[in-house]
Formats: structure tokens, sequence, C-alpha cells
């Protein structure tokens, strides 16, 4: 029974954030936004919603690994995701009409994980009212980078659909947020159920939250990186998952709020080493094909299988050392 109720909430996160990514797509069209800052901020952080209550959540039931291995597993979920899609609609190369623009919050994303890193490394037990400093820092040059890509260049728009718009801003907006309310809902008892199932299976939090909640909270991005690779949008393609995985790391600090215990990093297992250094290769191989993604015309699908290649591995071994 529990296996159900965890099948149907999954199913209620779906449908919900798709709706509300169509929503976004009104509000973009009705404001003027470009495709990318919805791609990487509004589309992002909508889909990463079932990460705020499943992080929320986790720092409330005193689960420190499962609010680590949701958080790092929906990144590496999310660049799963990419290249298997990359990989479905090879034909299209997408790295090849990746701009390169898109480089620069790649990189962002890269350093912030490092800087999860070094937080695990150091595991220092500072905090300001309780939330470590190390979140603070994640948080804060989160959006000190944001800001300055804000400042750079945009992204060249992308081709979107051109059917009519009929919905008014006023009702994209209130459907936005019905739609948000229940993926809240939904990611909340989603994290309670994962961490039953953990309880139950033996299988230990880091592998459920790396790759049963995770793989559950990240199925928007799905629906959303499909549509975009379908309509030849790759730069918003690329823009939601780049954005997503940023996002989503802001969410450690979130968690470590609710965990009233100590310090959510100093008390996460060592075993989300193996996410956290998957993280960073992986993220450093979707960098190294946006960034030479003309000299790589014959071998455009090679950044994609290697991630699918190391998205399996970690998973494996998640796995064997993450009962022990």
């Amino acid at each position: 029974m529990i296996y159900i109720g965890f099948l149907l909430l999954a199913a209620v996160t779906v449908i919900s954030a798709v709706k509300l990514s169509g929503y976004a797509e009104v509000i973009q069209l009705r404001t003027g936004m470009t495709g990318f800052f919805v791609g990487a901020v509004l589309v992002a952080g909508a889909t990463s919603l079932p990460e705020v209550t499943t992080s929320v959540t986790s720092g409330l039931i005193r689960s420190p690994d499962l609010a680590v291995g949701n958080v790092l597993g929906s990144n590496l979920f999310n660049l799963f995701i990419l290249a298997v899609l990359d990989l479905w609609f090879r034909k299209k190369r997408m790295y090849v009409h990746i701009s390169d623009k898109s480089f620069m919050p790649g990189l962002l994303g890269l350093l912030l994980a490092i800087i999860v890193a070094v937080a695990f490394l150091i595991q220092s037990s500072a905090n300001v009212f309780g939330v470590g400093l190390d979140s603070l820092f994640i948080v804060a040059f989160y959006f000190g980078g944001l800001y300055y890509l804000n400042k750079k260049d945009k992204l060249p728009d992308e081709p979107v659909s051109e059917k009519e718009v009929q919905m008014s801003l006023k009702a994209g907006i209130t459907r936005f947020a019905i739609a948000a309310l229940l993926i809240l809902a939904a990611g909340s008892f989603l994290t309670i159920i994962g961490d039953q199932i953990a309880i139950q299976t033996g299988l230990g939090q880091s592998f459920v939250g790396s790759l049963l909640i995770a793989g559950a909270t990240s199925l928007p991005e799905v629906s959303v990186v499909y549509l975009a690779l379908k309509r030849n949008q790759f730069n918003a393609a690329l823009g939601v998952v780049l954005g997503s995985n940023m996002f989503n790391l802001i969410l450690l600090a979130v968690a470590d709020g609710f965990y009233r215990d100590a310090v959510l990093l100093r008390d996460a297992s060592q075993i989300n080493w193996i996410s956290i250094a998957a993280l960073i290769l992986l993220t450093t191989v979707v960098l190294i094909g946006t960034w030479k993604n003309q000299k790589i015309k014959r071998f455009t699908w090679l950044p994609s299988l290697l991630v699918v290649i190391g998205y399996t591995a970690t998973m494996i071994m998640l796995y064997l050392f993450g009962s022990i």
C-alpha cells in the first residue's frame, strides 16, 4: 500500500508541475520575458518545487541524509534526463546548437557543487541561528551569481509555440499558484513515504533519497526538457536543467533551517561523497560539451553517453555502499 501511495503522489506531482510549466509559458508570453530567463529561473524554480517540500520535510523529520541525497540525487537525475533525451533526439545534435553563453550558468552550477564538496570536507559546526555558515554561503553565492548573469548579454531567443495565448496574465498567475500548492503538498508526503520505504527496505536514506525520491520529484523536468528538445529549443532545455540544479543546491540551506539538531552538512553521512563527486564530474562533462560544441560535431553524442554511464555507475555504488 505504501508503494501505491508513493506512485499516486508522484503522479500528482508530475501532472501539477507540467500544468505549472504551461502557465509559466503564458506568463512569459504575456510579460515578454526571455526564453532563457523563463527556462533557467521561472520554469526551473517551478519544476523544483517538489524538492522544496522534500527538503523542508527532511529537515523536520531529522533526516540529513534524505535531504542531502534528494538534492544531489535530483541534480544527477536532471543531468541524466538531459543526456538520455539528447541521445533519443541524437539527430538534432543538441550540443552543436547550444549557445556559448550557456557556459556561464553551467560554470556557476559547477562552482556551487564544489562549494558543497568543500563544506563536506571541512565539516564546520559554525552557524547562524542554527543554519550552517556553509549553507548560507551557498545561498549568497547563488544569488550573487544570478545577479552577475543577469548583467551579461542575454541568450538569443528560440522559437516558441505559435498558438494563440487566450489566457490572461492574472489567470496564468492564479493557476500557477494553485498548481504550486498541489506540488508543495504532494512533495511533503513523498518525503515522508520515502523515509518509511528506506526504513522498511533497509536500503539506506542516501540511496532512497538519491534515486527513489529524487527521481520522482525530477519527473517534471523530464516533460519540460522533452518538449523543449522536441521543439528545437536547445538553450531552453539546457537552461531548465542548469537552473534547476543551481536552485536545488540552495535548498540545502532551507533543509538546514528546519533541521534543528545541528548543522545539516556536518551531520550528513560520508556516503554522500559519491553523489557529490559524481555531480562535479558529470557537470564538468556537460560544460565541456557546451564549450567545445563546434569541435565535436562527429561525436556530439559522446558527452551524453558519458553522463549516462557515470549516472548508472553512481547509482550502483550508492546501492552497494548506501546500506553499509
